[in-house]
């Protein structure tokens, strides 16, 4: 998990991105991460640098902010997108069909 830090050396979305691909060694391909976001911020940062963003529809975002800002699917408050079935072990699944339960776990450490 990254943020701004406490002399707002990453001011905006896009730099806290930037900060989390650098502590992970700028993964790609299948490594590649996934944004997850509930502002059209986290949307905009991770487009930013060409990163798929998942929207958190039970967050902090106005109705339809998440798709107006290119969100890839945004998940309800049920934890899955609406229309779409729970995944393995009951994980969100998104409009591919792809699971969170299959997405690799890296420290950022």
């Amino acid at each position: 998990m990254v943020g701004d830090t406490r002399t707002a050396d990453r001011p905006t979305k896009g730099a806290v991105v930037a900060e989390a691909l650098r502590r992970l060694g700028h993964p790609s391909g299948a490594d590649e991460p996934l944004m997850v976001g509930d502002r059209l911020h986290d949307v905009e940062g991770a487009a930013e640098h060409g990163l798929r963003c998942v929207g958190a529809g039970w967050g902090y975002a106005e109705p339809g902010e998440l798709v107006a800002a290119g969100a890839d699917t945004v998940y309800d408050s049920r934890g899955r997108a609406p229309g779409r079935p729970a995944g393995p072990n009951g994980c969100p699944t998104g409009q591919d069909g792809a699971s969170a339960a299959t997405l690799p776990r890296q420290s950022l450490s």
